[in-house]
């Protein structure tokens, strides 16, 4: 399976595109066809319950589809309506689907015409005007309108089977055919305007389903003292779903550890233990419980600490939060069903991998190496000798397999088997209701990951996201991740009608927006100093002749050196003081250079971490179905320095059809790396 985030364009799709950009040389019937028949028809459902099931459909407001072909827009049916005005119909529809993990929502907006308010509003109004109200968009064109298979490919680089699997909710037909895009949405805003005819038009906004359920904010008790000492409190309180679930997770664990111990008595016992949660005894599904260090040098005993893996934390997630959203819902099967877990498993998820990777919080973030890392043993070793060297909890007898793995022939990391620290979880709830901000799944993930990117100098970025090929499923992933080793071509779309006679392009943009935060550090005051920005490192280099270009990979490899030797010295400071702020902070700067200069070969390190760069292009096709985010272009006709130097990267698809029945889908891009 391809990288999520740095994929293939799909060989159904790259046909597809193929064929229409030949369409108006060839001329065929069936290139005739396509360009004549391809009127889309949407098809807009409303539903009763919370969850789009089968039979809870408000038959009386579907609009669009096969509705409408029924008698009352035959013209016996127009002539005996009371009025001499056509029923209400879906005047236009955008829908955005976009990497959730750089911030956005997928949404969707559709406008309602209704010519006779009279006969019609009040339906209209009490089916989609209702926020949380759950909507089902179908865009479909005919089949005239795809030139190859109907079919998205299954090969190695698309795993549909796996997908299926992960997600039995999804059905085949709604990610496989090209000429169809399907959209469930909640119902977020709406609006209405009156027009001087008579007609009124009826505008309503939704937001995608799983970006619904995983930023509701969860009820928080204002009085945050009562938690600590309160236990009626905190197991009457079933609204506090949040606020529960760190006591949820530490009752989980304790018992767990009390169990695994063989241990009777009320505290839990001072003896370190790592232990493979559940049944399955799987490597990213963990707990570990011990001390940082057996004494330190006034030769006092220190606090234990309790640590979940990240896979663990995620399936606490599942059962401890969602579970409730799902019966707050509805009770039904159907409902469980439908309201997916999140996924983060060895299955799913790598990370690349950094071999003097440490963490500057061994306390918060624990990078274990577990059983089969000998040779990568110093993730958790601080300091040179035996004389200065610490060993993060040492004490543990290692029962995993640590989060260093192989992928055939490549080391890399196993996010899911990174361990943090449940009080990591209390610190963030407390926080968030000091200040009266909302508490979401969305933001407690995005905490953990804050949490985890701080504390291993950016290594890492796991996102909650969307899986780009599916509406109804959750990831948790590190989008950093780009495996060298699989060959990802991006596909050229065909842009320029005065090259070849080919197009499938009807308009394009290009544009690029250095962020603020490094404009100094390309032509500003700071120009040419060491930086762990890679924008900035990499801006240098593409923009430079070849002797300038030399003499920056020569300083690539000084700055390498310079970075082993810095976080060398951090880890040796660190090991004397380890509860010291200080040294956290420096070994915490110390990781940051050394992930910017992790490799002594610049044109290496570059094209292994691929860092984005702020070149975006926008441009507008025939409707289709097919493209995610993290599909890898490029553009004939644009300036070969771009072409040569960057790929362009999917990180935003829209859908639009406007009232004449044109469906058109519109790609952001940005550019990333390729040296």
């Amino acid at each position: 399976m391809s990288d999520l985030f740095y994929s293939q364009v799909n060989e159904a799709v790259q046909r597809e595109l193929k064929a229409r950009a030949n369409a108006g040389v060839n001329r065929t019937t069936k290139d005739l066809n396509f360009m004549l028949e391809k009127i889309a028809n949407v098809k807009l459902t409303a539903y009763r319950k919370t969850d789009p099931n089968p039979g809870d459909e408000i038959e009386d407001a579907i609009l669009g589809g096969d509705s409408i072909r029924t008698s009352d827009y035959l013209p016996t049916g127009y002539l005996n309506r009371p009025t001499s005005r056509s029923k209400p119909y879906i005047s236009s529809v955008s829908i955005d689907i976009k990497d959730q993990t750089r911030g956005y929502i997928n949404k969707g907006t559709i406008k309602i015409y209704i010519p006779d308010p009279t006969s019609d509003l009040e339906l209209i109004e009490d089916t989609y005007c209702k926020p949380g109200r759950t909507v089902l968009v179908e865009i479909q064109h005919p089949d005239s309108a795809v030139l190859s298979e109907n079919k998205l490919a299954e090969d190695s680089l698309v795993d549909y089977s796996t997908l299926l699997e992960l997600y039995p909710n999804i059905t085949e037909d709604e990610i496989r055919k090209l000429n169809r895009v399907t959209f469930n949405g909640k119902i977020s805003t709406f609006s209405f305007q009156y027009n001087r005819n008579g007609s009124v038009e009826v505008t309503f906004e939704m937001i995608g389903t799983t970006g619904t359920y995983i930023n509701v904010s969860t009820y928080i008790s204002e009085n945050i003292d009562a938690k600590e000492n309160d236990e009626k409190n905190r197991t009457t309180q079933e609204t506090n779903t949040i606020n529960n679930f760190y006591y949820q997770i530490l009752e989980d664990v304790t018992n767990k550890i009390k169990e695994e111990l063989g241990a009777t008595e009320e505290e839990l016992p001072q003896r370190p233990i790592e232990i493979k949660y559940g049944d399955q005894a799987r490597d990213d599904q963990n707990i570990l419980y011990g001390p940082l260090y057996t004494s330190n040098n006034n030769n006092s005993q220190q606090k234990y600490d309790t640590f979940i893996s990240l896979g663990l934390f995620t399936q606490y997630v599942n059962k401890f939060i969602l579970t409730k959203i799902r019966s707050t819902n509805d009770d039904s099967e159907e409902s469980v069903r439908n309201i997916p877990d999140i996924i983060c498993n060895d299955e799913l998820c790598k990370s690349i991998y950094y071999s003097n990777l440490a963490s500057a919080s061994p306390k918060r973030v624990l990078l274990w190496p577990g059983t089969k890392s000998a040779g990568d043993s110093g993730f958790n070793v601080y300091g040179a000798d035996d004389t200065n060297k610490l060993i993060a909890y040492e004490s543990v007898p290692p029962e995993t397999s640590g989060i260093v793995d192989q992928d055939g022939d490549t080391k890399i990391i196993r996010p899911a088997r990174i361990y943090i620290n449940i009080e990591i979880i209390q610190e963030f709830i407390d926080e968030q209701a000091k200040n009266k901000l909302d508490v979401t799944i969305q933001s407690l993930f995005n905490a953990i990951s804050e949490e985890i990117e701080f504390n291993t100098g950016n290594a890492f970025r796991i996102k909650l996201a969307q899986h780009p090929l599916a509406d109804s499923a959750l990831i948790y992933y590190d989008t950093n991740y780009y495996n060298p080793s699989v060959a990802i071509q991006e596909f050229f779309v065909p842009v320029f009608a005065s090259d070849n006679g080919r197009t499938i392009v009807s308009d394009i943009q290009i544009s690029s927006k250095v962020p603020e935060s490094i404009k100094q550090l390309i032509y500003g005051i700071q120009a040419g100093k060491t930086t762990t920005q890679k924008i900035a490192l990499s801006s240098a280099y593409i923009y430079a002749p070849p002797e300038v270009q030399d003499k920056l990979e020569e300083l690539h490899r000084d700055n390498h050196n310079d970075a082993i030797k810095s976080l060398n010295d951090a880890k040796v400071i660190f090991a004397k003081q380890p509860d010291a702020e200080t040294t956290y902070t420096t070994l915490q700067k110390a990781l940051s250079k050394y992930v910017t200069y992790y490799t002594p070969d610049l044109k290496e390190t570059l094209n292994n971490t691929k860092p984005v760069y702020p070149l975006e292009i926008t441009f507008t096709i025939d409707g289709i179905n097919g493209f995610k985010y993290g599909d890898v272009l490029n553009i004939n006709g644009i300036p070969k320095r771009y072409s040569k130097s960057f790929v362009f990267m999917v990180t935003g698809v829209s859908h639009n059809v406007q009232e004449n029945g044109e469906w058109t889908t519109s790609l952001n891009l940005l550019a990333r790396v390729r040296l």
